[in-house]
């Protein structure tokens, strides 16, 4: 073989190498170019609707959980209603302002009972009226208690629910407020129940008369003598009462007498 003719074989082959290292680089670039426009078909195909391109909607927040609110302080309540507001009453229950809807149980409550001696019968205890020892006061028809020197008795540790709470009005008294409340527990409440009574009134009577000398038998007392010192005896339901002698003009009498 001539110089030349090895001098042409060279650089076929050579051109035959270069060729084919382009022909790989070209190749390379073309599929980095589809890759990224397919990519680019993709996200737009997923953000559109009806031809039109949307943003995608940003990711949700998570939800935060709302902290429980804690039920107020242990609230106080009168019944009946004095200078203080009421707060429960026999008809209807109210819960304390602010109580949570949130189901959070409550804790136990407390009824007190004030039993006071009602002397202006006007249906509160108000200042100088003092207790009334020795009532008997009930919770729910029953689990009897009797009030101390002071008029009051308590019932501590009740679970939320519906109480009544009744007096038994002691004998020559009269209630001046409602002998019996409906009331309701909740929120540590402390309930203070005023029970009022007044003495019956009772209208005595009296008995009163003459003892005269009557000659002639007519009943009349007119123009008779009078017979002074005569005892007269008041008898009640077959037993003697009572005793008095008759005065100077014949007169008697007995006062202050029960029906």
């Amino acid at each position: 073989m001539s110089k030349s003719t090895k001098l042409l074989a060279l650089v076929c082959i050579m051109a035959l190498v270069l060729s084919t290292l382009l022909g790989g680089i070209v190749s390379a670039l073309a599929g980095d170019e589809a890759v990224e426009s397919a990519v680019q078909e993709s996200v737009i195909a997923e953000g559109t609707v009806g031809g039109a391109q949307e943003e995608a909607p940003p990711p949700a927040e998570e939800p935060v959980a709302e902290a429980e609110a804690e039920p107020p302080a242990g609230e106080e309540a009168v019944v009946p209603a004095g200078d203080t507001a009421q707060a429960l009453t026999e008809e209807g229950v109210e819960e304390p302002p602010g109580a949570p809807e949130s189901g959070i149980l409550c804790k136990p409550g407390k009824i007190c009972v004030i039993k006071f001696l009602d002397e202006n019968e006007n249906g509160q205890m108000d200042a100088g009226e003092t207790g009334l020892a020795g009532v008997t006061i009930k919770l729910n028809g029953g689990n009897a208690k009797v009030t101390g020197s002071d008029g009051k008795v308590c019932y501590d540790g009740l679970e939320p629910g519906d109480y009544t709470v009744s007096e038994i009005v002691p004998e020559g008294y009269h209630a001046t407020t409602q002998t019996s409340y409906c009331i309701h527990i909740c929120w540590d409440q402390t309930v203070t129940v005023y029970f009022g009574n007044a003495p019956d009134i009772v209208l005595k009577g009296s008995i009163s008369g003459h003892k005269w000398l009557d000659p002639n038998g007519d009943g009349s007392f007119e123009d008779k003598t009078p017979l002074a010192g005569v005892t007269i005896e008041l008898w009640k339901d077959g037993e003697k009462n009572a005793t008095t002698t008759t005065a100077g003009d014949g007169s008697y009498s007995f006062a202050d007498l029960e029906p």
